[in-house]
């Protein structure tokens, strides 16, 4: 009987090789964002406006999300990267309809739902069947408060407007002033590129298990379980994802620094491709698939 080490993909030198030179490429764009969290939000206490806080608190889920791709990715986990680097182009689409739109209204937008889901949670009842403990209660009077004032009342009553027809917690960007349907309108909306658009598609198939065929392997008459942990498109997860982030990059350098920053962040950016590429070369020339 086969264990489990019998079908994961042994770590030859070449794989190695290929394992290591992507978490580099993924390690510095981390520590690149760090640092740029630091210069625009920890060294400016002053930004108190609804969309600072927001793209703050997203950029902190990129940085997040980003790292979770590059320890699997580390383990050769490639397609169970892949449902995280969605995750990353919708973090990407959003906060860039936030500052390219009308950034307060669409953040107050975000926020009115946020407050919807924790007014929610608030109200489930707990493990005994009871629900709107004393201290819930408080909070969620503090909550609608929010949600009545004078700047997200309007925005509210769009929320519960859609909730009503739809039956479920609409998204944010369902409710501004120039509603988009679905994350692909959304891409519409922010007119990027057709790549982001048809990689989105593919990596929707694999969040939502729709490629499982493209791992059959059938030998005679039988099935065969393919190698678990193969680096197949290795190179091209790390590359979009590092692409990604990036683009999110430029959007908050654009936004916060000067065009010397931005500058400096082009260079280092050209570099990061070319490490980028020589990566899709390397695994095309010396793995075989």
């Amino acid at each position: 009987m086969k264990e489990f080490e019998d079908v994961v993909q042994p770590i030859t030198p070449e794989i190695a090789k290929l394992l290591t030179d992507g978490s580099k490429i993924l390690d510095e764009g981390l520590r690149y964002g760090v640092y740029l969290y630091e210069i625009i939000y920890e060294s400016n206490h002053s930004r108190t406006r609804v969309a600072d806080m927001v793209l703050g608190l997203m950029f902190r889920e990129v940085l997040e999300v980003v790292d979770g791709i590059n320890i699997l990715l580390k383990s050769s986990c490639v397609v169970a990267s892949k449902p995280l680097v969605r995750t990353l182009l919708e973090l990407y689409a959003q906060m860039k309809l936030i500052i390219e739109g009308n950034s307060e209204n669409n953040a107050r937008a975000y926020m009115v739902c946020h407050i919807h889901l924790q007014i929610d949670t608030f109200q489930k009842p707990d493990n005994e069947g009871v629900s709107e403990k004393e201290e819930d209660a408080e909070i969620i009077k503090n909550l609608l408060k929010v949600l009545h004032s004078s700047e997200y009342k309007e925005i509210d009553s769009r929320w519960i407007k859609l909730y009503k027809k739809k039956g479920y917690h609409p998204n944010w960007y369902n409710i501004i002033e120039k509603p988009r349907k679905s994350i692909n309108a959304l891409l519409e909306a922010i007119n990027d590129d057709e790549t982001c658009r048809i990689v989105y598609g593919y990596l929707s198939m694999s969040a939502h298990g729709f490629t499982a065929f493209n791992k059959l392997e059938v030998v005679g008459d039988q099935y065969e379980m393919t190698q678990l942990r193969h680096p197949n498109s290795f190179a091209s997860t790390t590359n979009f994802a590092m692409i990604l982030l990036c683009d999110i990059y430029h959007c908050l350098i654009e936004r916060y620094l000067s065009k010397e920053d931005e500058e400096k962040f082009t260079e280092w950016f050209e570099e990061r491709m070319v490490l980028c590429n020589e990566l899709a070369a390397y695994e095309k020339s010396y793995l075989k698939y």
